[in-house]
């Protein structure tokens, strides 16, 4: 979903916490419709509940049925499943996550894209896969060199978005932290970024434009308003644990509660929820 790396490694230190806050109840994969599963497994931050959709939608492409959808779900659950591993991890302008992508985090990059390439190659031509490859273009950024490369190509990927879905605020996350993350030189605009936030927050229920809206406040030194994005994140989804965490950091006036990775002491440490 994002143009520029937002999050870094797999799942981190006090991962277990977050299963935790988050609960044993959520549905599996084969309870619910494959977009609401996905949803449901996102919010739970739990990524074995995201590795169980993306088994059950590469065991339906491995059928031999050509079925667009199927391979756009997987691209999407892959994606979903990437962001997942890095979900507690610091963001920072301007600085990519990696200098050398993780394995696990490579092999699911390269299996979204060639998922992308076969639900276009089957007829899919919606805009929303357009922002999924967008997305899934910006996790190779591991430098100058792959901003370079990479820049053009997802910068085309979300315009094609554009044009095909410009109301989907899934979109507006991904065209907001590009604004949010990219070094100047590639357009860092943080009160840019916070319109497309805003947007996405009116338009669904998920909690993390709540939580990027937070930083672009933050950056722009607005700390109060900063405050009142992560309050509204955590009340969305009190499973997210680094909303959660950076909301204690802002309120005891830490000066970059963003950019340090959420500690399994500072998950031990939230209020019960």
């Amino acid at each position: 979903m994002i143009a520029w790396p937002p999050w870094s490694e797999p799942r981190g230190a006090g991962a277990e916490h977050a299963d935790e806050a988050a609960g044993s109840s959520a549905p599996t994969a084969g309870e619910l419709a494959p977009d609401v599963a996905l949803a449901s497994a996102r919010r739970s931050c739990r990524v074995e509940l995201v590795d169980a959709i993306v088994a059950e939608l590469r065991a339906r492409t491995a059928s031999g049925r050509e079925d667009a959808a199927c391979w756009h779900r997987l691209a999407e659950a892959l994606l979903t499943r990437v962001q997942l591993r890095t979900h507690l991890r610091g963001l920072q302008v301007g600085r990519p996550m990696f200098s050398e992508l993780p394995d696990a985090i490579s092999a699911d990059v390269a299996l979204g894209m060639e998922a992308v390439a076969q639900a276009r190659a089957l007829g899919d031509d919606t805009g929303g896969l357009s922002r999924v490859e967008a997305s899934l273009m910006s996790q190779r950024i591991t430098g100058w060199g792959t901003a370079l490369k990479w820049s053009a190509r997802i910068h085309e990927a979300l315009e094609a978005a554009r044009e095909r879905c410009p109301d989907d605020p899934e979109l507006d996350v991904a065209l907001g932290m590009r604004k949010l993350l990219s070094p100047k030189w590639l357009g860092h605009d943080p009160q840019r970024a916070l319109e497309h936030f805003e947007r996405a927050h009116q338009r669904s229920d998920d909690d993390r434009p709540a939580v990027f809206a937070g930083m672009a406040c933050h950056l722009i030194g607005q700390s109060e308003r900063a405050i009142e994005w992560l309050s509204r994140a955590t009340e969305r989804n009190p499973a997210n644990g680094f909303a959660a965490v950076v909301l204690a950091r802002l309120r005891s006036g830490e000066d970059s509660p963003f950019a340090r990775d959420v500690t399994a002491t500072e998950l031990a440490a939230l209020p019960q929820r």
